[in-house]
């Protein structure tokens, strides 16, 4: 498995490789806990995975519809539109970037959206997704995260687990909830809650291999030691 890779074949023969997970990333994807995070510092490859763990699950199920959500557009615009016109004209789909809609030609769909306030929670409650995925979840508010999660359902005889990701540095409004559902597993005040469905994947910047974490610790070991902790180590 740890060779595993998405590698386009052209008509010409040649191949091209467009992801190779590291193991970190191959755990995240070959989970199939209902709540998962990759949590830890800052460029560690946690967003990359989170689209294309997204795009695999498409790609390999027809009919699967996903979401890929941040707080407001222009982090959504940085950190995956801006991508994903090139990846899905290779994976042979259309991107409708008027909408923000992926369409594969299998019949999946795959959506991005954000949500700036409470009130654009509501524009999602409807919808019915198999896969949501919240990048940088911590800077979601839990009230947003747990309605949000809601959207995560099937219709009967539907074989797809509905599932919420997330990746994440440990900075933001619902910090504390997250790690507590996520990591420690200590919820005291939910009969509901289930341990063995929730999980975390932690990721330092040597998981990434593409990253000069020599340059990139210098630059980070500059900041507030609050944010050098965390966006550097994880914590």
């Amino acid at each position: 498995m740890s060779d595993a890779a998405i590698i386009l074949t052209h008509p010409d023969g040649r191949k091209e490789e467009i992801y190779r997970p590291t193991p970190k990333q191959l755990l995240y994807h070959a989970s199939n806990v209902p709540n998962l995070i990759m949590e830890g510092a800052r460029g560690s490859g946690k967003s990359l995975a989170l689209r294309m763990d997204a795009h695999m699950r498409a790609l390999a199920m027809p009919g699967f519809r996903y979401i890929i959500m941040r707080r407001n557009f222009p982090e959504l615009r940085r950190s995956h539109l801006v991508y994903v016109g090139d990846e899905m004209a290779k994976f042979g789909g259309t991107y409708l970037k008027t909408q923000a809609e992926c369409r594969y030609a299998n019949g999946s769909l795959g959506a991005f959206g954000h949500i700036e306030n409470e009130d654009d929670v509501n524009k999602y409650l409807s919808a019915e997704y198999h896969l949501i995925a919240l990048d940088e979840i911590v800077t979601f508010s839990w009230d947003m995260v747990t309605k949000v999660a809601a959207s995560a359902r099937r219709t009967k005889g539907t074989k797809f687990t509905p599932l919420l990701r997330g990746a994440t540095n440990p900075l933001g409004i619902s910090a504390d909830e997250v790690c507590q559902y996520f990591i420690t597993k200590d919820v005291p005040d939910d009969p509901d809650y289930d341990p063995s469905d929730w999980d975390s994947i932690h990721l330092d910047i040597s998981d990434n291999p593409h990253l000069d974490a020599e340059d990139y610790t210098k630059r980070l070991k500059s900041l507030p030691e609050a944010y050098r902790k965390a966006w550097l180590n994880g914590e």
